[in-house]
């Protein structure tokens, strides 16, 4: 029963990351998530501790410089996100 709920939480975050790619290609700005909104969608401690590892890189849009908001892709963190859980996973077998 345990390898039928891990799949089905494979199969969901699976969908996660497919809907995000088609995010990406529909609109461009949909992809892109304040730094607020990533902490909401993955938890500020995962967020920071992917900055940190640099498997994920925020992104300025524009010419503000310093002063402007720092994006997040959010196909990037979903496929990461889906990468380390089926990662873990496997360790578990």
């Amino acid at each position: 029963m345990d390898t039928i709920l891990t799949l089905k939480k494979e199969i969901r975050d699976a969908a996660d990351v497919v809907a995000a790619a088609f995010f990406q290609k529909l609109s461009p700005k949909l992809n892109n998530l304040s730094k607020a909104e990533a902490y909401e969608m993955a938890g500020r401690r995962w967020i920071d501790d992917q900055i940190k590892r640099g498997n994920i890189k925020g992104y300025r849009i524009g010419n503000g410089g310093k002063n402007s908001k720092i994006y997040f892709s959010r196909l990037e963190i979903a496929a990461l996100m889906l990468a380390e859980s089926t990662y873990e996973a496997e360790l578990k077998e």
